[in-house]
């Protein structure tokens, strides 16, 4: 570690960087978005400029990591490396194959823009690799979506406006909730998924096509199965709140009571 600090000028640099992610998370509450088995974090970083204006330099490196993502998945995943480099107003993440204990396989890949010392800007995309499908599970308080996808997507953030587009396939898609998800949730809950609904903004432009055995299930209201190879489009603009869905649900059994 060395740095050289002044009314105007800022110089820091941090060396062989050895940071052992289990421990480290060990003490944080993040379990429910990421959960970190193995990984030590190595590298260099150099901060410079002023510290109103820092640009950073170097690069971080996290050989052969363990880690899950409960969120959005059952599965452990790794890779051999991830990489972050550091460049003036950017943070790049390599673009990086991660593998489950299937082998199935997903491709991701990630821009930070900084503002100072703030994120401004996300750029990135999510891609599965053919062709194996890779599997899912999102799980709400409202919700749970679970089956095997295939994604081709771009994702960005900015401005509180979290962009999604792109294609989606999907085999063994199940969709469940129920009325009492939504009554028996607690009123602090609730006001905290409608404060989180109106600080971000969704846009999508997603042309997404099911496969066999795609469902929904609203219980007990509603209960229905899908044609195999139903597709459509789906664009909404927050700007106007407008919302466009384009294509045609083909529904082979199911019942409304």
């Amino acid at each position: 570690l060395g740095g050289i600090t002044s009314a105007n000028n800022t110089s820091l640099s941090l060396y062989d960087i050895n940071i052992d992610l289990a421990k480290l998370f060990s003490y944080l509450n993040f379990d429910n978005i990421l959960s970190v088995e193995n990984g030590i974090i190595n590298g260099d970083i150099m901060i410079s400029n002023s510290l109103d204006n820092p640009d950073f330099s170097g690069s971080i490196r996290i050989p052969k990591p363990i880690f899950r993502l409960p969120f959005l998945t059952n599965h452990k995943l790794t890779t051999d490396e991830l990489v972050l480099n550091f460049n003036q107003n950017e943070i790049e993440f390599e673009k990086t194959v991660l593998n489950n204990k299937n082998n199935q396989k997903v491709e991701v890949e990630f821009d930070f823009m900084l503002n100072k010392w703030i994120v401004d800007r996300i750029e990135g995309s999510v891609k599965t690799q053919n062709p194996n499908l890779f599997p899912i599970k999102i799980t709400t308080p409202l919700f749970v979506l679970q089956g095997n996808v295939f994604t081709d997507l771009k994702l960005s953030f900015e401005e509180n406006i979290f962009d999604i587009s792109g294609t989606i396939f999907g085999e063994d898609i199940d969709l469940n909730s129920s009325v009492s998800s939504f009554t028996g949730i607690p009123q602090n809950q609730l006001n905290e998924l409608q404060n989180n609904s109106e600080s971000i903004q969704v846009q999508t432009n997603l042309d997404i096509k099911l496969g066999t055995h795609a469902s929904i299930s609203f219980d007990p209201i509603l209960r229905c199965v899908f044609v195999p190879n139903t597709s459509f489009s789906l664009i909404y603009n927050p700007d106007n709140e407008q919302l466009s869905v384009d294509g045609e649900l083909k529904v082979r059994s199911g019942d409304v009571s």
